[in-house]
């Protein structure tokens, strides 16, 4: 299947939510919550949109930078958040745009509703009572693919973003198969899984990076992969999934990082 079907999204279910589709322009967000606020969640994703494209009209640098940007003092909230973690990251503000995007929208229905995933291309902005698992995808030729399951504890909100060399059409100075980024806000993890894909060339990155990571981080958590290699850090917990027998057998849980 072509990446444009967003094939990934018939893994993403949740009997006890409504299921519905917002999409405007390049924004083609998939969300689940409480009750079917498909209207409130067009209306929101609309002013979030009109305020990022107003700034890349006043700002024609804005867009098109793939280094952090300045932005001014009364740049709309959503500009600056994206400016500063592109700061934090050294890489483009639009870098984190999928996240913020989602996080805009999920925060604004969080008003009206208690448990909210809003998934934006393979970024995902995530509030739920329960903890919430995610199946990692890293390309068709990846060994990870649809192998592995890891489940976050979401209950005060999360952002879940991944960057890829292989998957999407997101620019991408690295060959990482996968690199999946959480933090309490899906701006930063955005910017940060876009940052560390860019470094990934091989098996031997993924240590490096998920090393440094565990020596201290704004993250709440990291999963790379390169190749035969996959490294994790951060209180997540693993699972392997078996195809032949489709079910999740446990594998690994460790709040630590480690390399294979």
């Amino acid at each position: 299947m072509d990446y444009s079907e967003r094939f990934y999204r018939q893994w993403m279910t949740r009997p006890d939510l409504e299921r519905f589709q917002v999409t405007i322009g390049e924004s083609d967000l998939l969300i689940l919550c409480d009750e079917n606020l498909e209207r409130l969640a067009r209306e929101i994703l609309a002013g979030v949109r009109g305020l990022i494209e107003g700034h890349i009209v006043r700002d024609g640098g804005f867009a098109a930078a793939l280094d952090p940007h300045p932005v001014d003092e009364d740049a709309p909230p959503i500009i600056q958040a994206m400016a500063a973690s592109a700061r934090r990251w050294n890489v483009g503000p639009m870098a984190a745009v999928a996240g913020a995007v989602a996080q805009a929208v999920g925060r604004g229905l969080l008003e009206e509703c208690e448990t909210v995933i809003v998934e934006n291309g393979g970024d995902v902005f995530v509030r739920s009572d329960e903890p919430v698992s995610f199946r990692l995808y890293a390309g068709e030729d990846s060994p990870f693919s649809d192998r592995i399951v890891f489940e976050v504890d979401a209950c005060r909100g999360l952002g879940v973003c991944t960057s890829s060399a292989k998957v999407g059409p997101s620019l991408s100075y690295g060959r990482a198969d996968a690199v999946v980024a959480i933090a309490g806000d899906a701006v930063e993890a955005d910017a940060a899984a876009t940052a560390l894909a860019n470094r990934v060339r091989s098996g031997e990155d993924v240590k490096v990076i998920v090393e440094e990571q565990e020596r201290g981080s704004t993250l709440g958590g990291l999963i790379a992969c390169a190749g035969d290699s996959i490294g994790f850090w951060g209180e997540i917990e693993l699972r392997r999934l078996d195809r032949n027998k489709n079910d999740e057998n446990a594998r690994e849980a460790s709040p630590a990082g480690r390399t294979r």
